[in-house]
């Protein structure tokens, strides 16, 4: 790989993040569209990041190589109750690489400085929210010492007007 670097996000890059999240949703919904909301490139989602990344509660970190936009990470500090473990956590909100860079490692450095992160606050939980159609970064975070600690499920009712 070439020059990595992985650094604090700017509001500069906000317009990227979304542009990012935008295709990873995209990946998605493929086969599920009836089920997402549509997802677009909004001002409120870049207003969003905007705001998040200057919220001292969240990291968001973006990974370049070669000064090019490679990917980012999203987490934040959970201080909300939760029956399954001691608060506060960290939650990995989102974590997403560019297609073009997937594989090279990157997902791996952006889990382990939102971790780094996590050990720098005091905080010794680090959760996050995966689809099981998302194979690829289910087996990633397994990779990293992640496991399920709870299964959403559903079923889908056929209604008739």
């Amino acid at each position: 790989m070439n020059d990595v670097k992985i650094r604090k996000a700017s509001i500069k890059d906000a317009r990227n993040i979304v542009k990012l999240n935008d295709e990873v949703y995209k990946d998605m919904v493929k086969g599920r569209k009836e089920f997402f909301k549509p997802f677009s490139e909004s001002p409120d989602m870049t207003e969003f990041f905007e705001k998040t990344i200057s919220d001292i509660e969240a990291l968001v970190l973006v990974a370049e190589i070669d000064g090019d936009f490679a990917g980012y990470v999203y987490a934040s500090i959970v201080n909300e109750q939760d029956d399954l473990i001691d608060i506060p956590f960290v939650m990995i909100d989102q974590i997403a690489v560019v297609k073009d860079f997937r594989g090279k490692g990157l997902g791996k450095m952006l889990l382990a400085q939102a971790e780094q992160w996590a050990i720098d606050k005091s905080i010794n939980v680090v959760q996050l929210g995966v689809f099981e159609m998302q194979n690829e970064a289910i087996k990633l975070y397994e990779k990293q010492g992640y496991k399920t600690i709870m299964r959403k499920m559903e079923k889908v009712l056929n209604q008739k007007s």
